[in-house]
């Protein structure tokens, strides 16, 4: 039986990637929020302020989905080194079985 091989660094390089594109996402979110603040419109009243609290809503909707995704992504990251140290023990384990094996059958 042939075993399976996990390419760990293009995992990690995957996930660097995700990261870089939430944190992307972040600033352009903010970007915008500070456009928003600043953004003459050409309506004065309630109209001009009902629209800028529904953008800054949307912006912090926003915002609270990739914090979600931000710590799905640490997670992630989390899982992969439990599994990288699960693995080496794993290969000890096996190690030390084939090494008691090989012994016992005077090899």
């Amino acid at each position: 039986m042939e075993g399976f091989s996990i390419n760990y660094a293009l995992i990690r390089v995957r996930l660097k990637k995700v990261s870089e594109g939430i944190n992307m996402t972040v600033n352009k979110l903010e970007e915008l929020s500070e456009y928003i603040k600043n953004l003459d419109i050409f309506w004065d009243g309630d109209a001009s302020e009902a629209y800028k609290i529904r953008v800054y809503c949307d912006i912090e909707a926003l915002m609270e989905t990739v914090r979600e995704f931000a710590k799905l992504m640490m997670l992630c990251d989390e899982a992969l080194i439990m599994y990288q140290d699960n693995e080496k023990v794993i290969k000890q384990l096996i190690g030390g079985f084939m090494y008691d094996w090989k012994e016992k059958r005077g090899n």
